[in-house]
């Protein structure tokens, strides 16, 4: 599934254009428009900055750090996968790819039953679909420091 960023200029007129060929006369900032395939458009909810970061502050790094380096790739690690849980953070941090240099891979995405409105519309229309990435480095900074600002500015590329 392709994003599709609607605040590039050429690109918001060929959208106004084929939304109102549609039958769609105003898109909002809230929502995120997803071309699926041709002449066909979902429109997705966009998930709030606030609703990320509280999420991130919640995240005990050290533990995440330590757990990533012996997870496999496509493993939850935090939170446990409850639906208490998942429901109360809106968001899960799965094991990426291992990098050559012994750093990991860390994904953040979105809970199909999250608390928030926005996040679960997300996740339920594309359960796989990667809200931010970060890199972790457990030699270099076990602690964790970089991934709040690392998470937000990823975060802020993809939504």
């Amino acid at each position: 599934m392709k994003r599709v960023r609607h605040t590039q200029n050429s690109f918001l007129a060929k959208l106004t254009k084929l939304c109102l060929s549609i039958g769609i006369c105003f898109v909002p900032y809230h929502v995120q428009i997803v071309l699926i395939e041709p002449k066909r458009l979902l429109i997705m909810p966009r998930i709030s900055i606030a609703v990320f970061r509280k999420f991130i502050k919640a995240i005990p790094y050290d533990k995440v750090i330590k757990k990533a380096t012996t997870t496999e790739r496509g493993q939850r690690i935090w939170p446990s996968g409850t639906h208490k849980k998942d429901q109360a953070y809106n968001f899960r941090l799965d094991k990426g790819s291992n990098l050559p240099d012994g750093r990991q891979e860390i994904i953040i995405q979105a809970n199909k039953n999250a608390e928030n409105k926005g996040v679960r519309q997300s996740a339920q229309a594309n359960s796989h679909d990667i809200v931010a990435k970060v890199i972790v480095d457990p030699e270099n900074d076990p602690e964790g420091k970089n991934i709040p600002k690392d998470a937000e500015e990823s975060f802020k590329e993809r939504n």
